[in-house]
């Protein structure tokens, strides 16, 4: 049983996120990658990398930071919910998350940025993936991807600088970063900046931590400033000397009225949590590739060309159950637990919650 269409011209490009994918299962490969299918929303978490990578890229190009963070917040508003829709809320201190945190990496690293000189930005590539045992490049496929930064450290040397926000915890002796140890992509882009003339000694990897603060409730208060207490009938309580009651009491049911607080008032306590934390959110240490760390990168990335290759010769790709629900559920579990075959799919309507892009690489391609 093999894909009769694949619904869009196949793109040959190979990205890291690609690879990661097929070796997370080779049936979401499929499913995202050859088919083109997404979901209709995109995933909160994307969201706001996206957010933060397009202020980081301003900023470096020398906007100020009033500048840097009119451009995000117009970014958010053309993807605004209705206001009385029950998903505003959400977006809105989604928004306020990120511009937070982007004053903030400002804040954080101001004396540091100063003496970093910017060398190009959103500097994208595609070079051959090259087999290290016969010298030949693949004929199938080419490696692409987008380097956030080439600058110039104060000693002179060059570096890639590459951001990244997550939920991880990234305190300087974390597995965060023992993890870029080994990680693929940091030889890719090593590999591809020298490619382009850029002789990089390390990369300068610059992590914002996403917080997991979330609006609460807040005291009511009256225009003077004063705390509400009500009875169980609803009814404000006064003391003797007439002023308001200012204490709950809840063997008599006497209840302090609360109230969910605002996105401006979330942003207000977010930004004393961060800079009283600041370690806590952002970090920077400099990883460095040896040659016989480049050299796996080569094996890997021509092994799994010629894997993806295969199950496109050959019109099947396999599944990895164990990859469905591990760490949080799979995008596509819905897909293939309702019995959705890609491989008859063709250009047919999908199931609600799904669409169809034209262009799987749509980081490669944005201006």
């Amino acid at each position: 049983m093999a894909i009769a269409e694949v619904a869009t011209p196949r793109d040959m490009r190979l990205t890291h996120s690609q690879m990661a994918c097929a070796k997370t299962c080779l049936r979401k490969h499929c499913l995202s990658y050859e088919l083109g299918i997404r979901r209709d929303e995109e995933a909160k978490p994307l969201r706001m990398g996206s957010a933060v990578h397009l202020g980081l890229d301003l900023r470096a190009k020398g906007q100020d930071m009033q500048a840097v963070l009119s451009a995000v917040g117009g970014e958010y508003a053309q993807q605004a919910p209705a206001p009385t829709s029950d998903a505003y809320t959400d977006w809105a201190v989604e928004a306020m998350t990120v511009q937070t945190l982007l004053q903030l990496y400002g804040w954080r690293w101001a004396e540091q940025d100063e003496s970093i000189e910017y060398v190009a930005s959103e500097l994208s590539f595609e070079i051959p993936i090259v087999n290290p045992d016969s010298g030949r490049a693949k004929r199938t496929h080419t490696l692409a991807g987008k380097i956030d930064k080439i600058v110039k450290l104060s000693d002179g040397r060059l570096a890639i600088m590459e951001h990244k926000t997550t939920s991880w915890d990234i305190a300087p002796e974390s597995d965060y970063w023992r993890r870029l140890r080994i990680d693929s992509q940091i030889s890719i882009y090593f590999m591809a900046a020298q490619a382009l003339g850029y002789d990089v000694q390390c990369i300068l990897y610059d992590v914002i931590r996403k917080p997991s603060l979330r609006l609460k409730q807040v005291e009511e208060l009256d225009e003077q400033g004063d705390k509400i207490v009500l009875d169980s009938d609803g009814t404000r309580i006064y003391l003797a000397n007439g002023k308001p009651r200012q204490s709950a009491d809840t063997a008599k049911g006497w209840v302090v009225l609360k109230r969910m607080e605002t996105p401006v008032e979330f942003g207000a306590r977010l930004h004393t949590e961060i800079v009283g934390n600041h370690e806590k959110y952002f970090q920077r240490q400099e990883i460095t590739r040896l040659a016989a760390d480049i050299e796996d990168a080569k094996y890997e990335n021509h092994q799994m060309a010629s894997l993806i290759h295969d199950c496109q010769r050959h019109g099947r790709w396999p599944r990895n159950t164990q990859a469905c629900i591990g760490f949080g559920k799979c995008a596509y579990f819905d897909l293939c637990a309702n019995s959705f075959d890609p491989f008859n799919a063709g250009s047919g309507p999908l199931p609600a919650g799904y669409t169809r892009v034209q262009n799987v690489h749509q980081e490669l391609d944005e201006s």
